[in-house]
């Protein structure tokens, strides 16, 4: 009777350590500084945030770390890109312009030439070259269009800003 009644116990408390939750320390990237473990119900995980606060206010190193329970928050997150209105993009000057058309504006994209290309920047609007030709960024092609940059990049922009202005990117 005596050893039924201990494995009873023994199953039991099984149970409770066998519910263990995690709080990491998370900085301001949200990357993982370090992780906390404990026992107790996961949704609140007293005892791991305890131990995380308590680290926190003895390291003031620690400066821009936060705790959060594990399954609060993403770890590694896939952001979603800023939405940018076209008044953002017509505030930038063309430089500027051109390095965020390198990644993409809508349906606009500043494209580096390749090896052997007539061209150093080509500026494309859903993928053909602007303007209907080859989108070739140099001087003596975008001079008709008032952008008259000795720099094939900021020509690029100029191009790219006539094509927002136009509304043919977003």
């Amino acid at each position: 009777m005596k050893s039924l009644f201990l494995l009873a116990i023994l199953c039991m408390s099984a149970q409770v350590f066998a519910q263990t939750c995690e709080v990491d320390m998370i900085d301001r990237y949200n990357r993982v500084v370090r992780t906390f473990r404990a026992y107790g119900d996961p949704s609140s995980c007293i005892e791991g945030m305890k131990e995380c606060r308590k680290t926190i206010r003895l390291g003031p190193q620690l400066g821009g770390v936060d705790c959060i329970r594990r399954g609060d928050y993403n770890p590694n997150p896939n952001p979603n890109p800023p939405q940018r209105t076209l008044s953002y993009y017509l505030s930038l000057n063309d430089y500027q312009l051109a390095q965020e058309a390198l990644y993409g504006i809508g349906r606009c994209q500043v494209v580096q030439g390749g090896y052997n290309s007539s061209c150093d920047y080509y500026m494309k609007v859903n993928g053909h070259g602007f303007g209907g030709g080859t989108g070739c960024a140099q001087q003596q092609y975008t001079r008709n269009y008032g952008c008259n940059y000795y720099s094939e990049f900021e020509n690029a922009g100029c191009l790219t800003r006539i094509s927002l202005q136009n509304r043919q990117c977003l």
